[in-house]
């Protein structure tokens, strides 16, 4: 469900200033081989909802759905932590996930104390299954566990040879992966200096960190010219790769998408290629 732009009759925390409080659900996603787990903490402030919700007048709700394999599912529960395995088999790549608080019974006389000063003195009409409070939307890839991975963001990576016989790189974002071009005086040199285990983080340093750059800022601008119902996580392999990582890990998730930090997210997604390539410099010069 998407809940941005959509106007409800009755105040829903997490929509505009319509309650006080928050709603701030916390993901964590563990892939293994057969199964996905999933464990959401879900922060709520709003004492009313607390209430409703330790009577078990409403609950959370956790929908998840994966677009490629038309799987869907909502997942409910009373408790704060709550946690719950998907089969590894159901999901594949984009997984979007949204939070709720939804009511469990029908509420005729429904009066939110936190709400703003325009619901002041009102009752309202609340019925089984309306949602009572929004936490957001969440996402992660499904299928891959290389995806997910620190140490292999290099996987989107593919180093192709160009028509050049000479020149410099150029960087092509429209495929599924991000598309290194050399020309091929060269890409002759890498294909022999890349069999030298020794020289891979300045290779890293190189090229990958560059051509990252210049895909995180694509990203970005991007970002800023779509509307905001657009669906952001469409596109490229690699961009719903990266999108997953900047929004679901944490060091990364306290820079977000800020553009004058893109040096900064690069150097973090490919484990600081700069300080290896040093390193592997200087063990190879005093080895």
């Amino acid at each position: 469900m998407k809940i941005s732009n959509i106007s409800f009759p009755h105040p829903v925390l997490g929509v505009a200033d319509d309650v006080r409080g928050y709603y701030s659900p916390k993901l964590g996603v563990v892939m293994a081989r057969d199964k996905i787990t999933l464990s959401v903490e879900h922060c709520l402030s709003n004492k009313t909802l607390q209430k409703f919700i330790s009577e078990k007048k409403a609950f959370f709700a956790v929908e998840l759905n994966c677009p490629q394999t038309i799987y869907r599912t909502i997942e409910i529960s009373h408790e704060a932590n709550h946690m719950f395995e998907i089969n590894a088999s159901e999901l594949r790549n984009i997984v979007k996930i949204s939070m709720f608080i939804v009511a469990n019974e029908d509420m005729p006389n429904y009066v939110a104390e936190e709400a703003n000063k325009d619901y002041a003195g009102y009752e309202f009409e609340i019925g089984k299954g309306d949602v009572l409070a929004y936490g957001g939307d969440f996402g992660f890839i499904a299928g891959k566990t290389w995806a997910s991975s620190i140490a292999s963001i290099s996987s989107i990576f593919d180093i192709q040879k160009s028509n050049k016989e000479d020149g410099p790189m150029s960087f092509c974002t429209s495929e599924e992966k991000i598309i290194i071009k050399l020309s091929k005086k060269d890409y002759e040199n890498y294909a022999e200096i890349s069999r030298a285990h020794q020289f891979y983080s300045v290779l890293h340093s190189s090229m990958a960190l560059p051509a990252l750059m210049y895909a995180l800022t694509e990203i970005i601008e991007q970002k800023e010219t779509l509307e905001e119902n657009e669906d952001r996580n469409e596109g490229c392999e690699w961009k719903q790769i990266l999108e997953s990582r900047i929004n679901n890990e944490e060091n990364l998730k306290k820079i977000g998408w800020d553009k004058t930090k893109i040096p900064e997210i690069a150097q973090i997604l490919l484990k600081n290629p700069v300080d290896r390539m040093f390193g592997s410099l200087h063990s190879t010069l005093y080895q």
